[in-house]
């Protein structure tokens, strides 16, 4: 048996690894290949799907733009145009002109219109005498304007608002009495009590305020106001000038009494000066009688 050398191991060996080697190689410049096919079919891909992108996206401008310029034609020209005839047998729907809706313009008049007041069954409230003293001596406020609501059903101006409450003369009911009568009876019970009680006070009505109720004030006051009437023989203004009388008549009193003891005080005066010439005068009188008598004691001592 030959038995090898190891200087003829050595090439053998060195064989080995260059084949491992360029066996090494091969499989990595596969695998960059492979690596660079891949990576181009997906570049391909992506340049596919931009293109399709592309068309889809410019066929629908297209399309919205034809929608568009379909849906927005001419309004000119689809009013001068005549309904098209068909070219088949088929009907088509004739396209009718839209007209807009404009708001009526309602005329308003400047001047608002004067309130008209029918007579009444009742006398005029401005007719009443104490209604009337106390309508005069009353102020506006919101109370009047509120009783304006309940017998005319509208407001008025200030200046205008005892006027009108002097001329109501009472409710006239033309039709659907007592439908009317209702509102206005609901008119009056949606005001609170104490309101109530000073329609009562102004219009004269008697009431007994502790013990009222407000059914019965609103009872009494649509009554009186369906037929307003004088409800007392008493004048208020007759009653008021006598009680300025009896508060005058104190003072001239007092005047009189001041002037009957400057009076006094005069005359103790004028007395007192009487007195002082009485007594001179008695006293001038005693001291010339007094001097005669010594005059004539002495002439008759020079005598004798």
């Amino acid at each position: 048996m030959e038995t090898e050398t190891p200087d003829e191991n050595k090439p053998m060996g060195e064989e080995k690894e260059k084949e491992k080697e360029k066996e090494e190689t091969k499989e990595a410049s596969r695998e960059s290949e492979e690596k660079k096919e891949v990576e181009e079919n997906e570049e391909e891909d992506e340049k596919e799907d931009n293109e399709e992108n592309r068309e889809k996206g410019a066929k629908k401008g297209e399309d919205s733009s034809r929608k568009r310029s379909s849906r927005k034609p001419n309004r000119g020209s689809a009013e001068k145009k005549e309904p098209m005839t068909p070219s088949s047998d088929r009907p088509t729907r004739e396209r009718k002109v839209v007209e807009r809706y404009s708001v009526p313009s309602v005329a308003r008049s400047s001047t608002p219109k004067p309130l008209t007041i029918e007579k009444g069954p009742g006398t005029q409230l401005k007719d009443i005498p104490n209604v009337a003293f106390k309508l005069s001596k009353r102020k506006y406020d919101d109370n009047l304007q509120l009783l304006h609501m309940i017998l005319f059903g509208k407001k008025a101006k200030p200046q205008r608002l005892k006027r009108n409450i002097g001329q109501f003369s009472g409710y006239v009911w033309v039709e659907n009495e007592e439908k009317q009568k209702a509102k206005v009876k609901e008119k009056i019970d949606k005001c609170v009590k104490e309101k109530l009680v000073d329609f009562c006070n102004l219009l004269n009505i008697p009431i007994m305020r502790t013990t009222v109720r407000k059914e019965e004030l609103s009872a009494k006051l649509l009554e009186f106001l369906e037929s307003p009437h004088a409800t007392t023989d008493i004048l208020l203004a007759e009653k008021e000038q006598k009680g300025k009388k009896r508060k005058a008549t104190p003072s001239k009193n007092i005047a009189s009494g001041e002037t009957s003891d400057t009076s006094a005080k005069d005359l103790l005066q004028k007395s007192s000066w009487l007195l002082l010439l009485e007594m001179m005068k008695f006293l001038s009188y005693a001291y010339f009688f007094a001097g005669f008598c010594l005059i004539f004691d002495l002439y008759g001592n020079f005598g004798n």
